[in-house]
């Protein structure tokens, strides 16, 4: 089973934002082209800032392509996987010591924090989706992954009665 690593509904959120403002502003821009019998600065500078808003407006295309967007975290009965445009991790499930719902850079465990699977005893800390390196990696917490991840592996899910006890 192949899922994002950011959550979908947090990925949505963000795009929809860029794209209210960038849009508003862009049709605001456009509105107020004015046509000069001459070509001048100010001409440039309104297509100018046309441009770029335009390119705000395709921004969440290129963040899909090679930003957060392309994460991706593989489930599997041989075990898990982390890939990007550039990297793929693989641990099997005898490999996988620990899962950890780990604090955020504030040291909260809330529903934005990951799940992050360790392939040591006694790993180095890992807060976010930057930090992931190949013995361990996860996926931002959301609703009916520990049942997904209870349905692979034995292992409980440490810090989690946080998250459940937050949201009763």
């Amino acid at each position: 089973m192949k899922l994002r690593v950011v959550s979908p509904r947090e990925t949505i959120v963000k795009y929809a934002m860029v794209e209210v403002f960038a849009i508003l502003f862009f049709l605001l821009v456009w509105r107020n082209l004015t046509p000069y019998r001459y070509f001048s600065v100010m001409q440039l500078l309104q297509y100018s800032l046309l441009g770029v808003v335009a390119l705000f407006i395709l921004l969440p295309v290129g963040v899909e392509l090679f930003g957060f967007g392309s994460l991706r975290f593989l489930f599997s009965k041989r075990g898990i996987g982390y890939q990007n445009r550039r990297i793929r991790y693989r641990l099997s499930w005898d490999e996988v010591q620990r899962v950890v719902l780990s604090p955020d850079l504030y040291g909260r465990i809330s529903k934005r924090s990951y799940v992050v699977f360790y392939a040591d005893e006694e790993p180095r800390q890992v807060t976010g989706k930057t930090e992931f390196y190949e013995r361990a990696f996860g996926l931002q917490y959301r609703k009916g992954l520990p049942e997904l991840i209870a349905k692979y592996t034995d292992l409980e899910i440490e810090n989690l009665e946080v998250i459940q006890k937050k949201h009763r």
